[in-house]
């Protein structure tokens, strides 16, 4: 798995890999993910005393620009 996408850098193509590949890791990286996002939420309520319900704003707003952005990167990756 690890050397398949050699030949895409040799060969000049791109390789996309398949979705077994990324499935095992999607679980324990979602975990770190919102452990993380839990952590610096309740250091912000701690210490700078922003409430939770502007810091839930915030984040939804930070993912949708972020969903956003990557809508537009994958149809300027396929429009060309």
């Amino acid at each position: 798995a690890l050397l398949r996408g050699v030949t895409s850098y040799i060969g000049g193509g791109y390789f996309f890999p398949v979705a077994r590949y990324a499935y095992p890791a999607i679980l324990p990286t979602m975990l770190v993910l919102n452990v993380g996002w839990l952590e610096i939420t309740s250091w912000l309520e701690r210490y700078l005393r922003i409430p939770r319900n502007f810091q839930l704003v915030g984040i939804i707003s930070i993912f949708i620009l972020l969903d956003l952005i990557s809508l537009y990167t994958i149809y300027a990756f396929f429009s060309t």
